[in-house]
């Protein structure tokens, strides 16, 4: 099986000056309030008890957001109060120092279309409902970010011809 091109959505370094420069929380609040989102709780789940939660979150591509910022928002909401017990990770206490280190744990690696809709479905699979994904066309490539068999999470982010898709799973079970 071939490796999957590189895709250049961005990089470990455009993330670490964005950090640097203390640019993240404005980054971060530009695209928020323009990122659409479906979230799937427990209850959507066949098994309420596996605690699973899924946030599909998109965006279409404009001069204004780039494949950077369309994550960075997408893993603030993903992670909101995900702060309790984070000391332990030396990341420190507050939701920006935890935000942080979470992000410069991202593994960055690239993953091709099959891979990503394999993930996603698999990931999916105990949902009483279909799992909507938005209309986006083109496949260009995507990234693994996130895969914590520990925290149980896993994070994939996918650029398409016309816009961005953040796909997070958790389980706190």
């Amino acid at each position: 099986m071939a490796l999957p091109e590189p895709v250049h959505l961005f990089t470990r370094a455009d993330l670490e000056r964005v950090i640097e420069a203390g640019d993240l929380e404005a980054m971060v609040r530009r695209t928020a309030c323009v990122l659409e989102t479906r979230v799937y709780l427990p209850d959507a789940f066949s098994h309420a008890s596996s605690e699973e939660t899924i946030r599909v979150s998109w965006l279409r591509k404009s001069s204004a957001h780039d494949g950077l910022a369309m994550w960075l928002a997408a893993e603030w909401q993903a992670g909101e109060g995900q702060v309790v017990g984070a000391e332990g990770l030396g990341c420190g206490a507050t939701r920006a120092s935890v935000f942080t280190c979470y992000l410069r744990s991202a593994a960055f690696r690239p993953i091709g279309e099959d891979e990503f809709n394999t993930r996603l479905q698999a990931s999916a699979s105990d949902l009483r409902d279909p799992l909507f994904l938005p209309p986006l066309a083109g496949f260009v490539g995507a990234l693994l970010m996130q895969e914590i068999d520990r925290d149980l999470i896993i994070s994939l982010l996918a650029e398409y011809r016309d816009g961005w898709l953040h796909f997070y799973w958790d389980s706190t079970a």
